[in-house]
């Protein structure tokens, strides 16, 4: 590159293919995506206790056995509300990631790092 009156030549830039950079676009992608899943993981966590409080509070008879089913619906409700809302989407974005590793070292770009962070990969 040449460097120009503003430093870097942007149309130069553009054209070359640099490994590192593609590789801090996952890095930073990976880093996102991962504070999302454990800031929403840890926000249905805290909202499945508070329900649990509520439902302990509401409830006269704790050794009943309808008591103890209630506690099965809510409980496996939040199971499959973050299995579904949280853990597969996640799960698939690695797989994502782990593709743009291969594609990255057969010499391809990613795009913008826009692109990589609100990609979604297949089944």
């Amino acid at each position: 590159m040449r460097p120009s009156r503003r430093g870097i030549d942007v149309n130069e830039s553009k054209n070359e293919f640099d490994k590192d950079i593609e590789l801090a676009k996952i890095n930073v992608a990976s880093q996102y995506k991962t504070g999302n899943y454990l800031t929403m993981v840890a926000f249905i966590l805290a909202a499945f206790l508070a329900f649990l409080v509520l439902y302990y509070q509401g409830t006269t008879n704790h050794t009943s056995f309808w008591y103890y089913v209630g506690l099965l619906i809510i409980t496996g409700m939040f199971i499959v509300l973050t299995y579904f809302s949280q853990i597969r989407p996640f799960d698939r974005y690695m797989r994502y990631l782990d593709k743009a590793f291969k594609e990255i070292e057969k010499g391809n770009g990613l795009g913008d790092l826009r692109d990589v962070i609100k990609a979604k990969a297949k089944k």
